[in-house]
């Protein structure tokens, strides 16, 4: 659940091998991400909490966009091996293992991340022709990577 990742921040796009997880308004920062893992479907999730910046300096009061939990194809959770694997077609990668935690009579998971698996954010400029002009913004852009 908790102990994720620390996000990566990064001025030009990934290369290769990331794969696009979520965009958001350029002015929100990613502060962490984490692997969860939903007990009662057994799927696995990274969770993305963001932030804005302007927050802590009292310019806006605007906490930024909720966290969400995002899906992706070959992200699994492995219930005998108690781990959050990555299938990218050839291999398996273990991004998080699960480490127990007791709250009184019972026991609840939580995800430790094993740093192989990153989520890093990149500002984006975008594009679009509307018919008439063009239509231009500017996001924040994360992707999931596997660093080997």
């Amino acid at each position: 659940m908790l102990f994720g990742g620390i996000a990566i921040f990064g001025a030009t796009a990934p290369g290769g091998k990331a794969i696009r997880i979520d965009s958001v308004d350029a002015r929100y920062q990613l502060q962490e991400f984490s692997f969860e893992v939903n007990q009662e479907s057994g799927r696995a999730g990274i969770r993305l909490v963001y932030a804005n910046p302007h927050t802590l300096t009292g310019q806006t009061e605007d906490p930024g966009p909720a966290p969400k939990i995002v899906t992706l194809p070959g992200l699994t959770y492995d219930a005998a091996a108690r781990a959050v694997m990555y299938f990218d077609g050839k291999t398996h990668t273990v991004c998080a293992k699960e480490a127990g935690r007791r709250i009184l009579f019972w026991r609840t998971p939580e995800m430790m991340a094993t740093g192989v698996c990153t989520v890093s954010s990149y500002p984006a400029d975008h594009a679009r022709d509307n018919g008439w002009g063009t239509d231009r913004s500017r996001t924040l852009d994360l992707y999931f990577e596997v660093t080997r």
